[in-house]
């Protein structure tokens, strides 16, 4: 990120290749908002490509310790996704007419929420931190965590139901969403088990 700051564009491809799969996350979350849950992979990779140039034009105003870039330029990344949609899609016009109008559908509000909440703790409390480290070494992506955020938020709030509830926001059915929850946990506790430094976060609901 430091090289984009300081505009190299040879930078954007190495965001690219090393953290593609994360923007593509989040490009992905934009397109089911969109309404749309089936897309090429090359057109996927497309979207992410232009994300990662996105990233660069407003790289200056990023600060080291502040969300991780493909969060913190959500708003960014969703214009590209925004703009591929209204070429490419013109079965979704009433969502674009709804985000351009600035109107916040309410299941992607409280995502964002769940999102961005954990985004700055992550930041401010060293065991959220820890869970952030341990969902990365065992390879669950932030699209995937925020979908395990979100499941625990509905449970506590009493949800009797959250795959139902939550299913439509991630564009899966709610046996996709209960598996992804599922092996979701069950790395997290893999890696846990392991290794000795997320020993503080072992008895955490979100991994139990």
């Amino acid at each position: 990120m430091a090289r984009l700051v300081a505009g190299d564009p040879a930078a954007v491809f190495t965001l690219f290749e090393h953290h593609g799969h994360r923007v593509a996350g989040v490009v992905r979350r934009q397109l089911a908002r969109c309404g749309v849950h089936d897309v090429a992979r090359e057109d996927l990779q497309s979207l992410v490509l232009d994300a990662c140039m996105e990233l660069l034009q407003v790289a200056e105003a990023w600060r080291p310790g502040g969300a991780l870039p493909w969060w913190w330029a959500e708003g960014r990344i969703r214009a590209v996704v925004i703009g591929w949609v209204g070429v490419h899609a013109d079965s979704v016009d009433d969502h674009l007419d709804s985000i351009e109008r600035g109107e916040e559908f309410h299941a992607a509000t409280d995502e964002d929420e769940v999102a961005q909440t954990f985004a700055r703790l992550v930041d401010e409390v060293p065991l959220v931190g820890l869970v952030a480290e341990a969902a990365r070494v065992a390879r669950v992506d932030e699209l995937i965590l925020h979908c395990m955020l979100d499941y625990r938020v509905q449970q506590d709030q009493g949800d009797p139901s959250p795959a139902h509830t939550l299913a439509p926001r991630y564009g899966v059915s709610p046996d996709a969403l209960r598996q992804r929850v599922s092996r979701g946990r069950k790395r997290l506790r893999a890696v846990v088990d392991d290794d000795p430094r997320f020993a503080p976060i072992a008895d955490f609901v979100l991994v139990a």
